[in-house]
């Protein structure tokens, strides 16, 4: 990886993040990504996040400077929660800040709000 000069270390941010599997396992929500997430017995969990959320921002946060504590095998599918109508009904989403982990045909196995402390709780409630 090139490292681009940064200012107070953000290109160093970024190639770490990117050495732990951040930007392949931290990725918009999609059937295709869902699939690819579940290959392998592979875990997917489906973040509800608002951009206007201070939870949801620090949640986020969290994930991309702790990215190596996540579990190789667990993709964070990552949907707006103002515009996921859809999932939102089908997962009974009644608050933004919701983790949704799912199996390969996208049936709820857990669920939980993270109170913006993003790897604590996903470590804490993965099945």
């Amino acid at each position: 990886i090139t490292e681009n000069p940064g200012v107070n270390g953000v290109s160093e941010q970024v190639t770490q993040n990117q050495d732990s599997g951040f930007s392949e396992r931290f990725v918009a929500y999609s059937e295709g990504n869902l699939q690819k997430a579940t290959e392998n017995d592979g875990k997917a969990v489906i973040f509800f996040h608002a951009g206007w959320c201070p939870s949801c921002q620090a949640a986020e946060e969290d994930f991309k400077s702790n990215f190596n504590q996540v579990p190789k095998d667990v993709t964070i599918l990552k949907t707006d929660y103002d515009t996921s109508t859809d999932l939102k009904t089908k997962y009974s989403i009644v608050m933004q800040d919701t983790f949704v982990q799912v199996d390969a045909k996208g049936n709820e196995i857990t669920k939980w709000n993270s109170g913006g402390e993003g790897i604590k709780t996903l470590l804490a409630n993965l099945k």
